[in-house]
């Protein structure tokens, strides 16, 4: 689990790097829409994704302004609204690829990032 802010909402999401967007669930979308945390102009449209079980699904692109965790902001990252609202929120390769070197200790259940811009 990776504790993340986004647009300043804290939230936790699991490290995955099999997936190709950060993604959220319907519920912290729509929680963020009320909140304000996310805007009308930070939806991009629809997209189609393959599960992990690979199944095709539709969901809503959207831009997520600001990507703040571990000490590193990123800028106007690409992110995944699926409808499952019981889908966990993953932390995908649309930050992971924006990244330098990542190292994970698992004994002391540490990530390290080396952040190349």
């Amino acid at each position: 689990m990776v504790k993340c802010h986004i647009n300043g909402l804290p939230l936790h999401f699991v490290f995955d790097t099999g997936a190709s967007s950060v993604s959220l669930s319907q519920v912290e979308a729509s929680f963020m829409v009320k909140n304000g945390y996310l805007s009308k102009k930070d939806v991009i449209g629809n997209q189609y994704f393959l599960d992990a079980a690979g199944n095709v699904n539709v969901g809503t692109e959207i831009n997520l302004r600001k990507v703040d965790f571990g000490g590193l902001t990123l800028s106007n990252v690409r992110a995944s609204v699926v409808s499952n609202q019981k889908a966990p929120l993953l932390l995908g390769q649309s930050v992971l690829n924006r990244l330098g070197k990542i190292e994970i200790d698992n004994g002391a259940q540490l990530m390290r990032v080396t952040y190349e811009k």
